[in-house]
């Protein structure tokens, strides 16, 4: 069966363990969400899951394989990491960013990319900011634009291997009440509808339920 997993992995930063011994399976159609408070070390367990950082003991394997033998390319082509803060420095065109979900898939169609972000920019509620560029809008709404740039790189994994992983770390921090429903709601659809497995770190625990 093809799982994300983490098997007895520990994570040290400086002199600490941030993580010790975490084993998780997230499977794919699942979403599983990981709540603590700040500091909890859940971070670092999605930046270990991401490849981001090393285990100090233990594993992560992504459908069998174990993820520190993966490129980054090979990573980027099975998984779909949102990171708290995605900064952006260039004021490009929010279809252009949404667009750089695809640039691991040297192989898709611009027909595909376009069916991609299309599917992608009403998943994220960003149909009325399509002519808007990424350096005029509030947090909330470049939240949502990296949130559809994440879609469309699990869009295109699915559409290469059948299914996809999608790791988001507080992705609804910057979002409005109305928005942070909303994308719950999606990312529960879009896992089972399109074979996505999602990791969603969060503290807030009345959201997560």
């Amino acid at each position: 069966m093809n799982a994300f997993e983490t098997c007895a992995l520990s994570v040290r930063r400086g002199s600490r363990d941030v993580i010790r011994e975490v084993s998780i399976k997230l499977r794919v159609g699942e979403v599983v969400g990981v709540l603590g408070p700040n500091g909890a070390g859940k971070s670092s367990l999605l930046g270990a899951m991401a490849g981001e950082l090393s285990a100090r003991s233990g594993e992560v394997l992504i459908d069998g394989r174990s993820l520190a033998g993966l490129d980054a390319l090979a990573q980027a082509r099975i998984r779909a990491v949102l990171p708290q803060q995605a900064a952006l420095t260039f004021d490009l065109a929010l279809t252009d960013v949404i667009r750089m979900g695809a640039y691991p898939f040297a192989q898709a169609t611009p027909a595909q990319v376009d069916d991609w972000v299309r599917q992608s920019v009403l998943d994220a509620d960003l149909a009325h900011l399509e002519a808007a560029r990424y350096g005029e809008l509030s947090g909330g709404e470049a939240q949502r634009i990296q949130f559809a740039r994440v879609l469309v790189q699990a869009r295109a994994a699915a559409a290469a291997t059948g299914h996809a992983y999608i790791l988001l770390d507080e992705p609804t921090s910057s979002l409005d009440p109305r928005h942070q429903l909303f994308v719950m709601q999606r990312v529960h659809q879009l896992a089972r509808s399109e074979n996505f497995g999602v990791l969603i770190v969060m503290h807030d625990i009345n959201l997560a339920a």
